[in-house]
């Protein structure tokens, strides 16, 4: 007979998590995000906080605006990092590969007062969009990681790499200010 113990601690992860809907406004602090699945600002806003790391899960996007968005103004998502402290998306699967999430979607029911500023967008833009979104969206190498679509944005002092098609794309839209 033999006997054997081992202690185990469980502790709370450290991820914050974020799916579907967002139907009001949020800010999301400084930290670890995971999104898990397709986050779609609909009614609300988002603000995203200096040193923010997003980690997309494959296939997961966020979105925002859409076919329901009835805000005066539109959806607006806001991700304002520092030069000490920029706001990182990235895969969660940690692989340095093009593809290994989704997209961010700026659409015709974004807020032209929607702005990345001083983010790193990397890896992602994967190449099947049939799950996830509820778009006219023909194929994945039409869009860029970031996508804008009948929208006016902005982004300034951002860097895009590793894009499995394009860095960033925009058709009938364009920008409040690119630099």
């Amino acid at each position: 007979t033999h006997a054997t113990s081992q202690t185990v601690t469980i502790t709370a992860s450290p991820f914050i998590k974020h799916s579907g809907y967002i139907d009001d406004a949020q800010v999301w602090k400084e930290g670890l995000h995971l999104i898990t699945s397709t986050v779609t600002i609909r009614q609300g806003s988002v603000t995203i906080e200096p040193g923010a790391q997003i980690f997309m899960n494959k296939e997961a996007s966020i979105v925002v605006g859409n076919s329901g968005t009835t805000t005066v103004g539109g959806a607006l998502f806001k991700a304002i990092g520092t030069v000490d402290k920029p706001i990182v998306f990235k895969p969660a699967s940690g692989l340095a590969k093009p593809g290994e999430w989704g997209h961010i979607f700026f659409n015709a029911k974004a807020s032209p007062l929607s702005i990345l500023n001083y983010c790193k967008i990397q890896y992602g833009g994967v190449g099947s969009f049939s799950a996830y979104f509820d778009s006219d969206f023909s194929s994945a190498s039409d869009h860029g990681i970031i996508s804008i679509e009948d929208a006016r944005d902005s982004i300034g002092n951002s860097e895009i790499k590793g894009a499995s098609y394009w860095g960033l794309s925009a058709r009938s839209g364009g920008f409040v200010s690119f630099t």
